[in-house]
């Protein structure tokens, strides 16, 4: 009974909640994750840290499913952008961010290991997997080597016995 009273005192305004939606032209920033085989990190559970305060997040989400996460910035300087796939992988990026100028941001991703599409390995890493990969050769070798022998040697004494 009271409610009833209520809505008819407020003419059914209390009920609903005005909304409202405006398209903008702010310069957003955008970042894609990725695996180092170039699989997108899908959906991937993102936080943006401002450079203001680098401990409160500044906004969360979710990558699309092409590992991409757009936010829109308040602040010029370098955001921290973190990307959790829920499975112990976690990528990082910073942005760095300059004000507006004419309606256009200026800005630059740090640490970006990719261009044209393609990924860039540090030379460090590809001299380490090429040591890592001649090593591994070698010790298959020297196992298939050690493997033939004594395969011969049993053969030999069965031979010997008969």
């Amino acid at each position: 009974m009271a409610a009833a009273f209520a809505v008819a005192l407020c003419g059914g305004q209390a009920l609903a909640h005005g909304t409202g939606s405006e398209a903008v032209s702010e310069s957003a920033e955008a970042v894609r994750f990725f695996y180092i085989g170039g699989d997108p990190m899908a959906y991937a559970t993102i936080k943006v840290f401002s450079p203001t305060d680098d401990k409160a997040e500044y906004q969360a989400g979710f990558a699309d499913g092409d590992g991409r996460f757009a936010f829109v910035p308040n602040a010029a300087g370098d955001w921290r952008v973190v990307a959790m796939d829920g499975m112990g992988h976690r990528a990082e990026a910073v942005v760095s961010h300059a004000a507006a100028v004419g309606g256009v941001s200026k800005s630059q991703a740090a640490h970006d290991p990719v261009s044209d599409g393609r990924l860039e390995i540090p030379t460090v890493w590809k001299i380490v997997l090429g040591l890592s990969l001649i090593l591994n050769l070698g010790w298959l070798a020297q196992w298939a080597t050690q493997r033939l022998r004594r395969s011969g040697k049993s053969e030999g004494t069965a031979h010997a016995h008969q």
